[in-house]
């Protein structure tokens, strides 16, 4: 089976708190040369620290993207994994 190939590659780091928004933070990297191209905090990308509104924007990303790795690094314990993941 082939590998996919992947035009983009992103991370997510968040602390899982209630501003969801100020912490987490979404990295973009460029594949070839592993350049950092962009690097946002999630209230910067969708204007609301706010954690529901915040990381509903985030699975949308998440699903408009497309050819693209997605990495996360999240406590477990907030409850994070589950809203971004289901």
């Amino acid at each position: 089976m082939p590998l996919p190939t992947f035009k983009r590659f992103n991370g997510v780091d968040s602390s899982g708190l209630k501003q969801a928004g100020v912490l987490t933070w979404v990295a973009e990297v460029c594949p070839r040369g592993c350049t950092l191209t962009a690097l946002q905090s999630l209230t910067a990308i969708c204007g609301s620290a706010e954690r529901a509104s915040a990381l509903a924007h985030l699975v949308g990303l998440i699903l408009a993207s497309e050819r693209a790795l997605w990495g996360f690094d999240f406590p477990v314990l907030y409850g994070v994994r589950r809203p971004v993941l289901q």
